[in-house]
């Protein structure tokens, strides 16, 4: 058990010793040890809770760059050409062009919801969803970088809970240029 965990689990038994204290004693040093370890047991467990990233699990996350989930490029890395995809030690290559159908849609669990991204070439899919190091990159380069990609389809999936409605957000067209060419 981590050192924060177990300085928490005695906070806690020393507040419930203090708490029957003040019962039995009824006296102002027990109240004033009580109060004590009654704020370090509260703010030890918001410095537990902080450590597990309860509250960057929200969905409610606000944008800021400077916060290495929205701004790193995490699995991908991106060129004019397309993206690499870097994971388990594998590297793929995949170029705007070959990208045939992207689907986007929402999955709710409990009271979270998680979204999904289809990539589908000739060859292959690919599925990643926005807990995935990188996402908010990925969205940014698909919008630059496809031609006919359906503006707005990040507002139009908002979807009622526990709709399964898949928002294709981008088809190629056959004998069309679909993709930013630099």
């Amino acid at each position: 058990m981590k050192k924060i965990s177990k300085i928490l689990l005695l906070s806690l038994l020393l507040l419930i010793i203090f708490f029957i204290l003040i019962i039995k004693l009824d006296n102002l040093t027990s109240w004033v040890l009580f109060y004590l370890f009654a704020t370090i047991f509260i703010a030890l467990l918001f410095r537990q809770i902080d450590m597990w990233n309860i509250f960057q699990k929200s969905p409610f996350r606000s944008y800021d760059e400077t916060n290495q989930y929205f701004s790193a490029n995490g699995i991908f890395k991106f060129s004019k050409k397309g993206f690499f995809i870097s994971q388990n030690e594998i590297n793929e290559f995949i170029e705007w062009k070959e990208i045939s159908k992207i689907i986007f849609y929402d999955v709710t669990f409990y009271e979270n919801t998680i979204s999904f991204i289809e990539i589908y070439t000739d060859e292959k899919e690919y599925k990643f969803n926005d807990d995935v190091v990188g996402w908010y990159q990925l969205i940014s380069n698909i919008d630059k970088n496809l031609l006919n990609i359906n503006n707005g389809w990040n507002v139009k999936n908002i979807t009622p809970v526990f709709s399964n409605k898949r928002t294709i957000i981008y088809e190629k067209v056959i004998d069309e240029k679909c993709y930013v060419d630099n």
